[in-house]
């Protein structure tokens, strides 16, 4: 089950996904766990959680692997996110895009 942004704007009711704030993501991401047995864990940052240092960004994804149950982070913007990549992969996080369709 794969908690994301999008829950500021379905849940929380703000008018887009911009408001969302770290604790409000790790809390909606970890009820989201709790209540999916099955299938890949997957959780999505809130804006600016992973646009700044990288040092900071590791310790978010950490985060969510360990408060928020998930089994991957989702990591947007393409090119620009390589090295954080490579960095959350180096330390075992796994990573996935946001989803098509």
């Amino acid at each position: 089950m794969l908690v994301g942004d999008s829950v500021a704007m379905v849940a929380l009711g703000y008018d887009s996904t911009l408001p969302l704030t770290l604790e409000e993501a790790l809390h909606h991401s970890e009820s989201g766990a709790a209540g999916c047995a099955t299938g890949l864990g997957g959780g999505g940052h809130a804006v600016g959680s992973y646009h700044g240092d990288l040092n900071e960004a590791l310790r978010n994804a950490i985060r969510f692997v360990k408060e928020a149950a998930r089994e991957a982070v989702k990591i947007e913007g393409g090119e620009r996110r390589l090295e954080l990549i490579s960095r959350l992969t180096e330390a075992e996080i796994p990573v996935h895009g946001p989803a098509l369709g």
